[in-house]
């Protein structure tokens, strides 16, 4: 499962055009079932992450507080992408008169997030690598490429759709993790 999880991540980040073209053409089952055999694979890694970063970047490891780390990003990148697949699902049908297709929007919001994926892990494991937020955009560039080929929006609407579904795609999980940050004071 996780060198299937290596190889699409290798593809979609290399090549996003390609990936796209691939994911719409293909009838496979396993690539309808993007939460289990994508994206809750690689929260799992985020959450690990997470925990090891916790303990590799304290003097004095402190048990609660990696557990409540661990959850905390597994919840806001759980969260965030159910957010994103139904946002993107009900405004593309409501302004961009698409057919309501939940399924091809969870695998638009879960293979664009891989990015977000990346950074969480790398963050997670080197705090102080803040540069690695400018990679976010590379998001906005998988959306476009995927916006005509995959969502088939129309070329007038694809600059609105890209914006729009990028926002949503990394501003959903940012803001469950500062939500929870707030109800979760001290960490």
């Amino acid at each position: 499962m996780y060198k299937r999880i290596y190889e699409l991540t290798k593809l979609i980040l290399v090549s996003p055009a390609a990936f796209w073209k691939q994911l719409a053409a293909s009838d496979d089952k396993k690539d309808m079932d993007v939460a289990s055999g994508f994206v809750y694979p690689l929260l799992g890694i985020v959450a690990l992450s997470a925990f090891v970063g916790t303990w590799w970047n304290q003097e004095v490891f402190n048990l609660p507080q990696a557990l409540q780390l661990t959850c905390i990003d597994f919840v806001a990148g759980f969260t965030g992408f159910f957010i994103a697949s139904f946002l993107i699902d009900e405004v593309s049908a409501a302004y961009l008169n698409l057919p309501k297709n939940i399924i091809r929007s969870r695998q638009f919001a879960g293979y664009s997030s891989i990015v977000i994926f990346m950074i969480a892990v790398i963050l997670n494991i080197f705090p102080n690598f803040f540069f690695v937020h400018l990679f976010m955009f590379y998001i906005v560039y998988i959306v476009w490429e995927g916006s005509d080929v995959f969502m088939k929006v129309e070329e007038k609407d694809k600059l609105k759709f890209t914006i729009g579904a990028s926002a949503v795609i990394i501003g959903s999980p940012m803001l469950i993790l500062q939500l929870l940050s707030l109800l979760l004071p001290g960490i």
